[in-house]
């Protein structure tokens, strides 16, 4: 595994806990917690929208389509894996490109995510 050459920016991090700690001040609800709530009460509805989508043509279909390709040979039950389909989904369905849209966290090779290049 390569070795990163700059330190990690301590105050990423803190400014992204900063915010987790004001929505929950202003809300009383743990943020992450109330995303997933909210992601589960949608998934099923968004992944019918991304499904619909898929059978259409089109470049984004294509891509709709090998996504959820993919995801019919997971297990059907794990709400992660389906979670986890919704949002890759979600910037093909919008046009945009899902290196800048989304970040991936591997936690088993670091156990902080990397959180450079926020702007």
């Amino acid at each position: 595994m390569a070795e990163r050459s700059a330190p990690r920016d301590p105050g990423t991090l803190a400014c992204l806990d900063n915010g987790v700690t004001e929505f929950h001040r202003i809300t009383n609800l743990n943020l992450k917690n109330h995303f997933y709530a909210e992601l589960d009460r949608h998934v099923l509805h968004l992944q019918s929208l991304f499904r619909k989508k898929a059978a259409s043509k089109g470049k984004v279909a294509e891509v709709l389509d090998q996504l959820f390709a993919s995801y019919d040979l997971q297990e059907q039950g794990d709400v992660h894996v389906l979670r986890a389909a919704v949002l890759r989904a979600l910037p093909a369905y919008l046009h945009e490109d899902d290196s800048t849209f989304l970040r991936l966290w591997h936690v088993e090779q670091s156990d902080d995510p990397d959180t450079e290049d926020f702007s």
